[in-house]
């Protein structure tokens, strides 16, 4: 109250303010616990939980073994052509060269010889290696053909501006001679090339009437590239004998 004995003023409370206090740490975790962070407290300072205890790191477990799986077909033609022959691809095939291919194996290799001449600049011209050797064999539905080759020399003739290449086929015969193929080529840079290429074919599925489960014959069919321009000027042909080597046939 006043020291005159005026009226007393009105007296105003303190604002309490509660102040939470902080939640105690826990003991230290194992292998370096991460501390859990509290809610707050209205108030107070953040209270900070009790220690979250880490479990040990899970050991990872070691890389399964490599599986090797036998290959079903594996020709090297380290001393044979390993039941490999030239043969007419069809019995109406007329721009077939089905004799004079020659086959030889020597070092590793088999030697194809393609008696190429001037019917091949007007056509196209077909020349096919086949093995039979062991079929039918299991199933090879999902298998795949992989064909080492190169071109060593010939094919194109020195005529002026002359083109010209070959179309390889990769070929499963199934009981019914219903085929599955890839398809691949070498094209005029090829023409002696050192390496090898390698063309690779997965056999499909059963499909239609194509049944991988009777497989009968492997084939590698090589086509002359020939064709013809709509306006001129046409295409300068000039097939000469060619020779390719075969470093490997491989099915797995």
């Amino acid at each position: 109250g006043s020291a005159n004995g005026g009226s007393a003023g009105v007296g105003e409370g303190g604002m309490v303010v509660v102040t939470g206090g902080v939640t105690g740490e826990g003991g230290a975790a194992p292998q370096g616990g991460v501390i859990g962070t509290g809610g707050e407290m209205p108030g107070g300072a953040a209270g900070m939980g009790g220690v979250t205890a880490e479990g040990g790191t899970t050991a990872e477990g070691g890389a399964g073994g490599v599986t090797s799986v036998a290959p079903i077909l594996n020709n090297t033609f380290d001393s044979s052509t390993d039941g490999w022959a030239p043969f007419k691809y069809w019995d109406g095939c007329t721009s077939c060269y089905s004799t004079g291919v020659t086959l030889t194996a020597a070092s590793g290799v088999a030697t194809l010889t393609l008696p190429l001449d001037t019917a091949a600049n007007t056509a196209i011209w077909t020349s096919t290696l086949g093995t039979t050797t062991g079929a039918p064999w299991s199933n090879l539905g999902g298998k795949t053909v992989t064909v080492k080759m190169r071109w060593v020399s010939g094919g194109i003739g020195p005529a002026t501006g002359a083109t010209g290449g070959f179309d390889v086929y990769i070929i499963a015969s199934d009981g019914d001679w219903t085929e599955g193929s890839g398809n691949f080529q070498f094209v005029g840079s090829d023409a002696g090339a050192t390496a090898f290429k390698e063309f690779a074919f997965t056999i499909p599925d059963a499909n239609g009437s194509f049944d991988p489960a009777t497989i009968q014959r492997l084939a590698i069919r090589i086509d002359t590239k020939f064709w013809t321009n709509s306006t001129d000027p046409q295409p300068v042909f000039d097939y000469v004998p060619a020779v390719f080597e075969i470093d490997s046939v491989v099915v797995q």
